[in-house]
């Protein structure tokens, strides 16, 4: 009886061409425009990794306040507010990222990300959805 039950689940998993998912993040990350090359080859090499969205120049004149460079960024820095382009000695214009990654390609990322640009990028993760695991090695 146990053989039979094996040879049926075979047969149904055969049938069912299962897949597998893990969950992929969304990643929200907040860059000094010098670094952005940095972040986005780092972004970019890392298995099942879409960048969905890159704001080069924070919120211009031109920004509506609904855009997405006002989802991600303070806005254009004012003297003396402190905000994340002037906290680090005129470090220029802030840059925002969106991409969608791999939860298991997210493990050491705050660090890795924080020795590449010498602790002036920040990112914020939330549960987007589940995807099949892309293969590749990383």
């Amino acid at each position: 009886a146990r053989a039979c039950a094996a040879g049926a689940l075979a047969a149904l998993l055969k049938e069912a061409d299962p897949v597998l998912l893990e969950p992929v993040m969304r990643l929200d990350v907040t860059t000094p425009e010098s670094k952005l090359g940095d972040v986005l080859q780092d972004l970019g090499l890392k298995r099942g990794t879409t960048i969905l969205a890159v704001d080069t120049g924070g919120l211009g004149e031109d920004d509506s306040p609904g855009s997405f460079g006002a989802d991600l960024t303070s806005g254009p820095p004012t003297p003396g507010s402190g905000s994340p382009a002037t906290a680090s000695g005129g470090a220029g214009v802030q840059c925002a990222v969106q991409a969608h990654a791999p939860l298991a390609e997210l493990l050491g990322f705050a660090t890795h990300l924080r020795s590449l640009t010498a602790g002036e990028a920040a990112f914020n993760a939330e549960y987007a959805h589940h995807a099949p695991v892309v293969p590749g090695g990383s």
